[in-house]
């Protein structure tokens, strides 16, 4: 095989591994592979080479895809039944959302300077309480001493 063939033969090589070769023209390949001896060196290099850059494509067991199918289908199931159920849930969580809201606005409502901190449970804060090192546990006690 001289230079200028060699990119040539290459290509035809790596089409024949890819099975990109119409069969008449393969044919042609594989007697011209039979009777040049620098051809087959090449396929030799090129099939070692392939084997190396392209490993082998993986195989699943028999009954992988009926097995993900039907697990699929059960997860369908489910999320299906949990849409279902969200409705109910989100009415149970806004109603305790809503209860706990009232009770702080009840419990904390002369504590509170608005009724945003009442409801959330906020405790007033003041640069006095910021500043101080226990100002969290002096507005705490505050607290106390005003609602008892």
């Amino acid at each position: 095989m001289t230079d200028e063939r060699e990119p040539e033969a290459l290509l035809e090589l790596l089409d024949l591994h890819d099975g990109a070769v119409p069969a008449a023209a393969a044919a042609a390949l594989r007697e011209r592979l039979a009777a040049d001896a620098v051809l087959q060196e090449e396929q030799a290099r090129l099939t070692v080479l392939l084997a190396v850059v392209r490993p082998p494509a993986a195989t699943f067991a028999p009954g992988f895809a009926d097995r993900v199918q039907a697990r699929i289908a059960a997860e369908a199931g489910m999320t299906a039944t949990l849409w279902r159920q969200f409705p109910r849930l989100a009415a149970a969580a806004a109603l305790v959302i809503v209860t706990l809201g009232a009770g702080n606005a009840v419990y904390t409502r002369d504590a509170a300077s608005s009724f945003v901190e009442a409801v959330f449970g906020l405790t007033p804060v003041t640069y006095e309480t910021v500043l101080a090192d226990d100002g969290a546990d002096a507005t705490i006690a505050a607290s106390a001493e005003e609602a008892s």
